[in-house]
């Protein structure tokens, strides 16, 4: 039952960071900031993966209530990562606050030859994002979601396409 506090003490494989942030209104404080955070994880010997460290900077803007741009560079050295460079770019608008959400997203990463080696069949990975959260009442919203993905990392294929339909209710 306990076994998380013997790997805790016993393995000593860990995963540490730290994050410093600021926001231009606490109001908006999830709306409106920027912040950098670092990472560090130990080797793991369940995953079987090495040590590594991240580095994440992302800066999210709100304006007049209804726009939403944001950014987000990371990089990661080893640790099993699935991306040692993403870059991703995008927009929000929410027509009324706290109602729907229309958002577009764009990202560009680059997989991790250290996890992948000689598995990876494209060296540079591009997503497209289209989605709408519909806010069906104060604590219930679906949102349906569009992504392609162009050379993916670990497939022969061209491109992949995915929808999905993801619903939240808030208690």
């Amino acid at each position: 039952m306990f076994d998380g506090f013997n790997t805790l003490f016993n393995q000593n494989e860990y995963f540490t960071n730290i994050e410093v942030g600021i926001t231009s209104n606490k109001k908006y404080m999830l709306l409106d900031n920027m912040h950098v955070t670092y990472w560090h994880r130990d080797a793991s010997s369940l995953q079987q993966t090495q040590q590594g460290w991240g580095l994440v900077l992302s800066m999210t803007k709100y304006i007049q209530e209804k726009y939403l741009p944001f950014a987000r560079v990371a990089y990661t050295k080893n640790a099993g990562s699935f991306m040692e460079w993403a870059v991703s770019t995008g927009i929000g608008y929410q027509p009324k606050p706290g109602g729907h959400l229309f958002g577009l997203g764009l990202n560009w990463s680059q997989p991790n030859l250290d996890t992948y080696g000689n598995s990876l069949i494209h060296e540079n990975q591009y997503l497209g994002e289209l989605f709408a959260r519909i806010q069906l009442s104060k604590r219930i919203a679906l949102t349906p979601n569009a992504q392609m993905i162009l050379n993916p990392g670990l497939s022969t294929q061209d491109g992949i396409s995915m929808f999905s339909l993801r619903g939240r209710v808030n208690i």
